[in-house]
């Protein structure tokens, strides 16, 4: 998987990160999802966006978020490698 020639950001598998800048818009921006690939390969980000906001605590509850994220990668893990055409089996972080 790995061509010499080539520099890192053009590897198969590169340890040069995808990055974009974004401005925060006070009002219409609620959070921000960072996610593995593994997760976008199962979800539009739109999906992943509804997901999470479905099960988001109201402000002040004791429930925090680690559980929301469980569900979500949950949600995207295969039980078999088969049941989504192999999508679902990437190790997801």
């Amino acid at each position: 998987y790995k061509d010499e020639k080539l520099p890192p950001h053009e590897q198969m598998v590169s340890c040069v990160p995808d990055t974009r800048t974004l401005t925060w818009q006070v009002g219409v921006d609620e959070f921000v999802l960072m996610a593995c690939d593994g997760v976008w390969e199962c979800m539009s980000a739109q999906q992943a966006v509804n997901f999470v906001r479905a099960r988001l605590p109201s402000p002040g509850a004791k429930k925090g978020l680690v559980s929301v994220l469980a569900d979500l990668l949950d949600a995207c893990c295969a039980n078999h490698p088969k049941q989504r055409g192999g999508l679902g089996c990437d190790n997801m972080t």
